[in-house]
């Protein structure tokens, strides 16, 4: 299948997927889909973190999956008030560890579903996109969200549990 002009990305440094409007990329289509798409909950990246860490060219990106897993375990209040229920967790414990996953800054209020399903200060999300399934973490800072794509897998859903 031919791709179109319309299928190519442009990107900055890290990957990021730059907010241009050329007429010959496909950025702003990509950049919706990007905002509609729901945030990834913290069993999918850890689904993914498996994925990647089977190659060992991959595996830093693996464990930054778990970290992030982690961390929006330690930091959103439901999942806290879960956890700490299963595991006994003393609040000091937690208190330690959202200081260490403390984020600075605030959400911009320009994403559909930011609102009720980001965690921290950053956030996941898988696309597919021109025949790819492209893994996309959303950064906050100065009033702007920057996306960037850090990898490409298969759709988490289609993962098996890591077990």
């Amino acid at each position: 299948m031919r791709e179109t002009d319309s299928d190519q990305i442009l990107f900055g440094p890290g990957g990021e997927i730059l907010d241009v409007s050329a007429p010959d990329s496909g950025n702003q289509e990509l950049i919706e889909q990007i905002r509609k798409a729901k945030s990834l909950l913290p069993v999918e990246l850890i689904k993914l973190a498996t994925f990647f860490r089977a190659y060992p060219t991959n595996a830093s990106l693996g464990d930054h999956l778990l970290l992030s897993a982690l961390e929006m375990m330690v930091t959103h209040p439901q999942l806290q008030e879960q956890l700490q229920a299963i595991n006994h967790v003393t609040s000091d414990a937690w208190d330690v560890l959202e200081d260490f996953f403390d984020c600075e800054g605030e959400m911009p209020g320009d994403l559909d579903n930011a609102a009720e399903d980001a965690f921290g200060c950053h956030f996941f999300r898988w696309v597919q996109f021109s025949g790819a399934g492209l893994l996309i973490e959303a950064q906050f800072g100065k009033g702007k969200t920057s996306f960037f794509v850090i990898g490409v897998s298969p759709s988490p859903a289609s993962l098996p549990f890591p077990g």
